[in-house]
This record gives C-alpha cells, sequence and structure tokens, in this order.
C-alpha cells in the first residue's frame, strides 16, 4: 500500500484509490486469518480421527483418497455441535 499512498501523495492518483488499497488489504489479510483458522479446524478434525486431542505434528504431505463428506469448512461463529 505504500507505493499507492505515495503516488496519491504526489497527486497522480486519486484518494479513491488510496482507500481501495486500504480495502483491498483488509480483505486479504480477513482471507488469510480465515485461512489459518480453517487450516488449525482441519487439523483438529484429523487428530480426532486418530483418538487425539491435540496435533503434535507441523505438516501433512500426500493425496486424500477418502470420502471427504464429513469434513466441514471451519466457519467463524458458528457453533459446532
Amino acid at each position: 500500500m505504500g507505493t499507492v499512498a505515495k503516488r496519491v501523495d504526489a497527486g497522480k492518483d486519486s484518494p479513491l484509490e488510496k482507500t481501495r488499497a486500504v480495502v483491498t488489504l483488509s480483505n486479504i489479510k480477513i482471507q488469510h486469518q480465515q485461512a489459518v483458522q480453517n487450516l488449525e479446524f482441519v487439523r483438529k478434525q484429523l487428530v480426532s480421527t486418530w483418538t487425539g486431542k491435540e496435533p503434535v505434528f507441523e505438516s501433512v504431505a500426500g493425496q486424500v483418497t477418502a470420502k471427504t463428506e464429513r469434513l466441514e469448512t471451519y466457519k467463524p461463529n458458528t457453533i459446532m455441535v
């Protein structure tokens, strides 16, 4: 966003461009946080299939060939029962 701010300050772009850049950056940060939360949720789901409580692994590799209908996507502010 620094580049956009410099262009706006120099009068090369409309202040609206700076606002758009701020909104875009905010959306990307939200998407990143949602991806991090979804990853944590899926890691815990995976561990629960192994009768564990907390993940003790740092990464998972390979292809999933099992059916995945039971996996649910994490949705913030949703109570899972």
